[in-house]
């Protein structure tokens, strides 16, 4: 990194950055969590409560919406603490950068499972038998949860705690005199313990973009497209073909748009800070481009509160699972009220007939 243009020497301050994340921390990503926990939260109650035999489709949507919900409290409890810093530990911040990475690759990689599936469900019909799919979905979903913590080692191991300038001395030019920098602790990458640190500081971006944002969108462009390509080449009836055709291909357009809307500027911006991560850059390029990764950034954390709609909602059998969940739930309070009203009546008849009915003057 360059050194600034302006009177002081040392490393940059990120003023537009510092400021963007302070806005982004405390307004946008508090409501994107509440919003993703409502929105989960309603799915995983009528995914695992309204159902007893699960299906292959709600078991891996019902994984989604946990994975979701991983996500935001983890998202919520890095926001709080950007805000007042209560997490001084090591540990502390290794198992929160850690489980946000496992919780984000996990996320990815389901959304490219389920889009996998769904395609091969369309185009092979034997994937239909309930015992077959959901021991396949299991498997699947295993793999991915195990993969997604081995690949999340690297921010257990370099996720630490520190001063971010610890020994910096700033000199002003027009004072001949020095003064130390302030401490500023912060959570994030410190590649010192490496034998390689500029190997391990582009293998893991690298990483992330390859597993992270690059094999889940080739596989689900390809799935969707695919079952696009299917339906419109499946000889259905007229009706068939102005209802179920149309829907599924609105919600396939509508899965393949929202992964790129929140994804791909991200990771764009982190494959050309990735590409020219050797080069130097005046401060105010930098700062700039520190920026748009934290405003992007917070973008893909869109995902985790549009699937519960895409996903779910948009679909016609989960909203009837969802109101027969709510109609169950409210006529089983209506029975428990009306039996205990019931229950009431029939003991004043009894006590009325035995002549030991109560009043507030005493028995009579």
């Amino acid at each position: 990194m360059g050194a600034s243009e302006s009177t002081t020497f040392g490393p940059c301050y990120y003023k537009m950055s510092t400021e963007v994340d302070k806005y982004l921390y405390k307004y946008i990503l508090p409501i994107i969590c509440i919003l993703g926990l409502v929105g989960n939260c309603l799915v995983t109650f009528t995914l695992a409560v309204g159902k007893k035999k699960m299906s292959r489709s709600d078991f891996l949507l019902l994984n989604l919406a946990i994975t979701n919900l991983l996500f935001v409290v983890v998202l919520l409890i890095l926001s709080f603490h950007e805000q007042v810093e209560w997490l001084k530990g090591g540990v502390a911040c290794k198992l929160l950068k850690g489980s946000y990475s496992i919780n984000q690759y996990c996320g990815m990689l389901l959304l490219a499972w389920i889009s996998l599936e769904h395609g091969m469900v369309v185009v092979n019909n034997n994937l239909k038998t309930p015992s077959k799919s959901l021991k396949f979905s299991f498997t699947g979903c295993a793999f991915i949860w195990v993969f997604s913590i081995l690949v999340s080692i690297p921010a257990f191991l370099f996720y630490t705690s520190y001063d971010s300038k610890p020994k910096i001395i700033w000199k002003n030019k027009t004072k001949d005199k020095e003064t130390s920098s302030p401490s500023d602790f912060i959570c994030g990458l410190n590649f010192e313990g490496s034998n390689s640190p500029n190997l391990t500081r582009l293998a893991i971006p690298s990483v992330q973009m390859a597993v992270g944002f690059f094999l889940p969108l080739l596989v689900i462009i390809s799935s969707y497209t695919l079952i696009i390509h299917h339906l419109q080449k499946e000889k259905l009836s007229q009706t068939v073909k102005n209802g179920l055709k149309n829907k599924a291909t609105k919600r396939a357009i509508y899965v393949m748009v929202l992964f790129v809307v929140c994804h791909m500027p991200y990771n764009l911006i982190l494959l050309y800070d990735t590409i020219t991560m050797s080069d130097e850059r005046e401060c105010k390029a930098a700062d700039g481009l520190q920026t748009a990764l934290s405003v992007a950034q917070a973008v893909t954390c869109l995902q985790c509160c549009l699937n519960p709609v895409v996903y779910n909602f948009m679909g016609e059998n989960f909203r009837k699972k969802f109101q027969k969940c709510c109609s169950a739930k409210g006529k089983r309070k209506y029975d428990s009220a009306k039996r205990s009203n019931l229950t009431n009546v029939c003991s004043f008849s009894t006590k009325f007939r035995t002549g030991t009915s109560t009043s507030k003057y005493g028995t009579i």
